[in-house]
């Protein structure tokens, strides 16, 4: 699809996309991605965690589908086809793990694997007002990177449960 940015941060993305398409021209490529989470960093799996610390119940985003990506499993994938690369331009292509769901799905999930006694509400977008708009459907096709560089993707679950293990 044509880029269509929703927010500034949208933009950002978009724009830094452009940058490096002009600085680097030749062999390179750009990987997208959605819903980043690892045990480091700030990220939607470790907020819902720490939340299920000190709350018996939370609301939870239900109407707006992705697909969560485990940052290790996202360093493999890089690592993996960065010596394949033999292309003449920028290409771009999209990663994530394999599957998709929907915040509360994921929170739920999270939740579950944790064994955790947090009852999760789901609620739609306009009852969680962000000052970034958000679109209710990004999930990215992934044949273009399966078929250039022979990857095959983990599921969400299997791999959010590997990371919830290191926690």
């Amino acid at each position: 699809d044509v880029p269509n940015p929703q927010s500034v941060y949208g933009q950002t993305k978009l724009d830094g996309e452009l940058v490096m398409q002009k600085i680097n021209p030749v062999n390179s490529i750009i990987i997208r991605t959605s819903w980043v989470y690892s045990r480091f960093g700030n990220n939607f799996v470790k907020t819902i965690i720490r939340l299920a610390e000190t709350r018996d119940e939370i609301s939870v985003v239900a109407d707006q589908i992705g697909s969560p990506t485990n940052a290790a499993d996202l360093a493999k994938v890089i690592l993996t086809i960065l010596p394949k690369i033999q292309n003449k331009t920028v290409e771009i292509f999209h990663y994530s793990n394999d599957g998709f769901c929907s915040w509360f799905d994921f929170a739920y999930e999270i939740f579950s694997l944790c064994n955790t006694d947090v009852f999760v509400k789901p609620i739609k977008t306009e009852n969680y007002p962000t000052v970034a708009t958000r679109p209710k459907y990004s999930i990215l096709d992934h044949n273009k990177i399966r078929k250039t560089f022979k990857i095959s993707q983990i599921d969400w679950r299997i791999s959010l449960k590997k990371c919830l293990n290191h926690f």
